[in-house]
């Protein structure tokens, strides 16, 4: 369809409300859309993204200047006028394509179709309201508190502060706001990085190396349709971070290993370690969610790779169930739930759900997975741990405290000679963690996602 650009922002609307007062994850959300309305334009497609995820990614900064504007600051907003009134404000602030009267005008003719004449009034005047002071409200934003410059609520915002300082958390932060190409893995099994950027190009696909990872590329698809490429179908690439790529790295997997990926979907690192040894290991794959560990089946037969084995299993279980692969791996890589603060740039819904009491909910289970998951590491065997936040509470500290527990069953691995010269030259403190078996991802420093990876040695 070629809709007009009111139908654009109601089908936002309904979206959004979707993920605010439903739960519904974002990317699940929109991609369920456009995969049920494919005759969407891309010029209109283009567009819903931008204001869908533009909107969930500055929900604090919008509430903050909603609140603000209110003239009645004890009124309670009904949920779809929030909705709307977040849709407006952003497009008078953050969009720079939406002519102000386009961003008022559209918003009260969604508020007509959804809510009362009071609350139409109020979406209306509002509006009106923050948009004749457009400028001053932008210069008050750039001096704003930390939490309302980067969207962040009040309490993640003072975590970022008390890990990093004020100075590394607005740089971390601000980093999370920047817009970054699509990173992609070469299927070592199949072809060449080199080759693939080739191929890649003649499918009208920009592509060049990865930054750091030894078989990421970057793409910009364009108005491309990824799982519409030819490389895609033939299994040349999977989409993938270079930061978890290089927990299969570091892992360095070898042909006859026996290798154990715990909560594996949907298969990035499985599919990596594999090709890393050639589709030579031997790899159990386990996650709990039986329609997840169908993603990873779906990425293994597209990939080509076959010495792969995938179970659906709870960790914390694992043991009872299999107690015959205790002590039988020569790699065990376990990526543990957690706040997924180094992915604030790609799911914005983390902003929304993410406070002190649910962080702090996770480190019980991930010490207690960790524990579990070294019970199937043979002696001079590998456990990975790695995580997509950048929270010493749930990363460094949880390596302390397994080193600690299993009094002297393992020991920190040296990654000095395993990570490229350009993650650790010139930083002597991730030099240092790096001599300590550990480097966290940083989107300002390494331009990916904030991620975790520790390396640990059996020794008895």
């Amino acid at each position: 369809m070629t809709a007009d650009s009111l139908s654009v922002r109601r089908i936002c609307f309904r979206l959004l409300y979707d993920v605010y007062y439903r739960d519904s994850y974002s990317n699940l959300v929109l991609a369920s859309f456009l995969e049920q309305h494919r005759e969407v334009s891309s010029q209109d497609k283009a567009f819903l993204g931008a204001m869908f995820y533009g909107v969930l990614t500055y929900t604090v900064t919008l509430d903050y200047y909603i609140d603000k504007g209110l003239t009645d600051k004890n009124k309670d907003l009904d949920a779809k006028c929030r909705v709307i009134l977040r849709m407006g404000v952003w497009q008078l602030l953050f969009s720079h394509s939406v002519p102000e009267f386009a961003a008022v005008n559209t918003s009260v003719e969604i508020a007509k179709k959804e809510i009362n004449p009071g609350a139409v009034r109020l979406v209306n005047g509002l509006l009106r309201s923050l948009a004749s002071r457009r400028e001053a409200i932008l210069s008050d934003y750039e001096k704003s508190p930390f939490y309302v410059r980067y969207a962040l609520n009040k309490e993640v915002s003072g975590l970022f502060i008390k890990w990093f300082g004020k100075q590394r958390a607005q740089e971390i932060a601000q980093a999370y706001f920047e817009k970054r190409p699509i990173s992609v893995r070469a299927n070592a099994l199949r072809i060449k990085p080199n080759t693939l950027i080739d191929y890649l190009k003649e499918e009208q696909v920009e592509a060049e190396p990865g930054y750091f990872a030894p078989d990421s590329i970057r793409i910009s698809l364009g108005e491309n349709a990824l799982r519409d490429l030819k490389a895609y179908e033939n299994g040349y690439f999977v989409v993938q971070d270079e930061a978890p790529m290089m927990a299969a790295v570091i892992a360095e997997p070898k042909p006859m290993h026996q290798i154990l990926d715990l909560c594996a979907a949907p298969g990035g690192k499985t599919t990596y370690l594999a090709e890393l040894s050639g589709d030579r290991a031997s790899i159990a794959a386990v996650d709990l969610n039986v329609s997840r560990t169908k993603l990873i089946d779906e990425n293994l037969e597209r990939l080509g790779i076959k010495n792969v084995t995938t179970y659906s299993s709870d960790v914390l279980k694992l043991i009872e169930y299999r107690p015959e692969w205790a002590l039988h791996y020569d790699v065990v890589l376990i990526d543990v739930p957690c706040s997924g603060l180094g992915l604030l740039g790609k799911k914005p819904d983390i902003r929304l759900r993410a406070n002190y009491e649910s962080i702090m909910s996770l480190l019980p289970l991930q010490r207690e997975m960790i524990l579990k998951a070294s019970e199937f590491v043979k002696p001079g065997g590998t456990l990975i741990y790695c995580t997509c936040t950048i929270n010493p509470l749930e990363n460094q500290e949880v390596v302390a405290y397994f080193l600690e527990k299993t009094d002297g069953s393992f020991c920190s691995t040296d990654l000095g000679d395993i990570l490229p010269d350009q993650l650790i030259q010139g930083d002597e403190n991730r030099s240092e963690d790096a001599r300590n078996g550990m480097i966290t991802f940083y989107p300002d420093k390494d331009l990916c996602d904030g991620f975790f990876i520790a390396k640990m040695r059996r020794i008895i």
